[in-house]
């Protein structure tokens, strides 16, 4: 298969998801839930497939594509400003921006030319900076948010931040929902800080010098657009850079203070890294491993970044490499309280609830048949994600765009059938879309050679 039909496909596959996760989308659960359908056969299409009709999807049918992405992309992001005016207190300000932003969209969209893109980058900064600004004082009553307030004020006193407590925000309904049985008792959750250390981190300077934490996620969007337009330098990139902040809930994401931004930032460089052949690919595969907890699922894709054939060695020297980024950033917090550090980051998330609110399979079963067995939303999506990742090693070309298609379609299925999944889990795997598609933008003929001739394509 051709790099621009993987492109294509995978570019399918974040409009859908986009058009998914659009707040208040019309339409019921149900029809968002059907969306994920023809993501995941677009994405598995374009990460495991290895035949396409001769001519079907031709460098000039891709940019056809693209165009019309980027209509269905302002429609999106049009639809998803009018549904976020209701809670901003400065709407003229933010109507200005989308004004701008959407004005230099369309200029990408029309021209070859590199400052529309500029002025939709500024512009787009300028305006999540806005939204920063305006929600100051007004977070979201969301415990990401008090998470990532406490505890860097907790490691900056020299506390633990995994040894802290947080008061529990919610009703002890909504506790029950969110947390499941004993994990808050009298008012007071019983975990700390939840994530890996690297994402506190990332956000102390932040959140301790500049009073707001989402400052650091606001710009990892906005570097995640800079850096995509760069890995194969074009008009094409850039239009792909701006379709990936049109068709995902970023405003919705900064505003609540996800740390996913920091993942797709990550994965980005580790992209760009891939295609420029860089000693510290391995490097920024350990952070992006280091970031978050479900970013292991991404082991078996990351092996893509190791040319064919694997040797023991070079394999060995991969995964030591990342695994120094690890080590290096989980190792001291670990030894600092072993228990309590284990309980926060890895036990607890075994002890989170079903929740039928998700954006997945597992929500839809329990609306039809009522909430599925544990021993289901637990082996399932487990089963599922080997499976995948066996497919993955057997079917998807080694490089950047193989990396890219794979780890979105790892995450994406593991999402769908998981028992918790919300927008800012799927913004990541928007993103990975999207790197698929710029990292197979007009390939050197070595590099298309170097995709897809590693596996023989079917008689």
């Amino acid at each position: 298969m051709t790099a621009s039909a993987r492109s294509a496909l995978a570019l399918t596959a974040a409009i859908f998801l986009g058009v998914a996760l659009m707040p208040r989308a019309p339409g019921s659960q149900w029809f968002r839930v059907a969306l994920l359908v023809p993501v995941i056969l677009s994405a598995a299409w374009a990460a495991l497939g290895t035949r396409v009709e001769q001519g079907l999807v031709t460098q000039k049918a891709y940019e056809r594509v693209v165009e019309v992405a980027m209509w269905i992309g302002l429609i999106v992001f049009a639809w998803s400003l009018l549904q976020e005016l209701d809670w901003l207190p400065h709407p003229i300000l933010f109507a200005f921006g989308a004004v701008v932003c959407g004005g230099a969209a369309f200029a990408v969209s029309r021209s070859d030319g590199s400052r529309a893109f500029a002025v939709f980058i500024a512009a787009y900064l300028l305006v999540s900076l806005g939204v920063l600004a305006a929600t100051r004082d007004e977070l979201p009553n969301i415990d990401v948010a008090l998470f990532q307030q406490d505890a860097p004020d907790a490691l900056l006193r020299a506390e633990n931040p995994y040894a802290m407590r947080f008061p529990d925000i919610y009703t002890p309904e909504q506790s029950a929902a969110f947390y499941g049985p004993g994990v808050s008792v009298n008012g007071e959750l019983q975990f700390g800080y939840p994530y890996p250390p690297l994402s506190l981190i990332a956000i102390i300077p932040f959140e301790v010098l500049l009073g707001d934490f989402r400052i650091a996620h606001a710009l990892a969007l906005v570097a995640t657009a800079l850096v995509m337009s760069r890995i194969r330098p074009g008009p094409q990139s850039r239009r792909l850079a701006v379709l990936f902040l049109l068709v995902s809930p970023v405003f919705r994401v900064i505003r609540f203070g996800w740390i996913e931004p920091l993942l797709i930032l990550a994965a980005t460089l580790v992209v760009l890294g891939a295609t420029r052949s860089l000693r510290a690919t391995p490097y920024l595969a350990g952070v992006l491993l280091s970031l978050k907890q479900y970013s292991a699922l991404l082991l078996p894709a990351s092996l893509l970044l190791i040319e064919r054939p694997w040797r023991l060695r070079s394999v060995v020297g991969f995964f030591a490499r990342a695994g120094i980024v690890v080590l290096a950033t989980v190792l001291p917090f670990f030894l600092w309280n072993p228990g309590e550090f284990t309980w926060s980051v890895i036990e607890l998330q075994f002890e989170q609830p079903f929740r039928p609110d998700s954006l997945s399979f597992m929500a839809l079963w329990a609306e039809l048949f009522g909430q599925p067995p544990r021993l289901v939303t637990s082996v399932l999506p487990l089963v599922i994600v080997v499976a995948i990742s066996a497919a993955i090693l057997l079917r998807t070309p080694s490089g950047a765009q193989g990396f890219a298609l794979a780890a979105a379609l790892t995450l994406l299925v593991a999402f769908a059938f998981s028992k918790q999944a919300f927008s800012n889990y799927y913004i990541l795997v928007i993103g990975l879309l999207f790197l698929g598609a710029a990292a197979g933008e007009e390939p050197a003929p070595d590099a298309a050679s170097r995709l897809d001739g590693q596996i023989p394509e079917p008689v």
